[in-house]
């Protein structure tokens, strides 16, 4: 295959056919979407979400039967949205019958065909927009708006599966959560942003202490700290949630132990924000015995699902090679905490 070579956006020449100025505008919603696929998303498929750091990132909220969305921009399908200005995009949805429940979606909506999508006010409303003539519940040809997608009454939440085909793209903001009586109850929030990735990072121990002798432990000539068998020893670490935090927390302490059985143990977590109290949060996982290995182990984890960013997290692993459920009958080296989440980096 021939090495191929394309650029996009040619400005400033004259098209010519005869010459084959295949640089020069305009681009489809495919090739706009390669584009953000190489600068914002590790797949095409993907090339959707929210602008982190953007105005106020869509945020949607509810009460009673209005949905507003704050200002903000994303991509969807490749499809760049951007709304801003006041009042926010708020429209006032027509609720379930009395005495039934539904579960709808607010998304980035994109229609990539020549007509005008307007399903009408049972499956999707909008309010109207100033350049399409303030028409409500329809979104213009080759076109993207932020809409209302309604589910069925009575069913479960979240709702049933969004269109994704290369007619008609939706892409999830929030779920909004109706009740008995005809208002909003709950709404939950969706969003995940254009350039996501995995982190996996290690906190390392500070320090440690042998609560047996009443000693500091010092560091080993190959691992941080030696937590003794037939002592009752821990470990401390601390780490603040980063800038680039989107979603996803979990925290595992890793160590690799000297012997094989169970080590009696157990790990708390404590986290708080500036001005805050330092335990606002408490993360525990109760002292049992887990089995380890020869091998380097991560005995369990703590799953945070309220994590914020400026978090400072402080962590405690606690050995009991006292108690007789801990059949190690040797040392135990803690490395550190494991720490796993998916990040996001800002537009601006």
């Amino acid at each position: 295959m021939a090495f191929l070579q394309d650029s996009q956006p040619q400005h400033g020449c004259n098209p010519n056919p005869v010459a084959d100025d295949i640089d020069y505008g305009p681009w489809t919603a495919d090739q706009w979407a390669r584009f953000y696929e190489t600068m914002f998303t590790s797949d095409q498929a993907a090339t959707q979400g929210v602008a982190r750091g953007f105005l106020n990132e869509f945020l949607v909220s509810g009460a009673g039967v209005a949905v507003t969305v704050q200002s903000g921009a994303g991509l969807c399908n490749g499809h760049f949205i951007i709304g801003e200005g006041a009042p926010a995009w708020t429209v006032d949805v027509v609720p379930p019958a009395a005495a039934h429940t539904r579960c709808d979606y607010v998304v980035m909506l994109e229609n990539n065909t020549a007509g005008v999508y307007a399903p009408g006010v049972a499956t999707m409303e909008c309010p109207g927009t100033a350049d399409y003539g303030g028409i409500a519940d329809q979104v213009p040809e080759y076109s993207c708006r932020l809409a209302v997608i309604k589910g069925a009454e009575d069913a479960a939440c979240p709702p049933g599966s969004l269109s994704q085909t290369v007619g008609l793209w939706m892409t999830p903001l929030a779920s909004i959560e109706w009740n008995v009586t005809q208002t909003i109850e709950t709404v939950t929030d969706l969003r995940y942003y254009t350039h996501e990735y995995s982190v996996d990072e290690l906190i390392p121990v500070v320090n440690g202490y042998n609560a047996t002798d009443g000693t500091w432990l010092t560091p080993t000539a190959f691992f941080p700290f030696d937590l003794l068998d037939a002592k009752i020893c821990l470990v401390n670490g601390v780490w603040r949630v980063p800038a680039d935090f989107a979603r996803g927390l979990i925290i595992g302490p890793v160590m690799v132990s000297a012997g094989v059985g169970n080590v009696y143990a157990s790990d708390s977590m404590r986290s708080g924000k500036l001005a805050e109290s330092a335990e606002t949060n408490n993360y525990d996982i109760a002292i049992a015995a887990y089995a380890l290995d020869a091998l380097v182990n991560e005995p369990f984890i703590h799953t945070i699902t309220d994590a914020e960013i400026g978090d400072y997290f402080r962590m405690q692993f606690y050995r009991d090679a006292v108690d007789v459920l801990d059949t190690i009958g040797a040392s135990v080296y803690p490395y550190g905490w494991r720490v796993r989440y998916t990040g996001a980096l800002a537009w601006k």
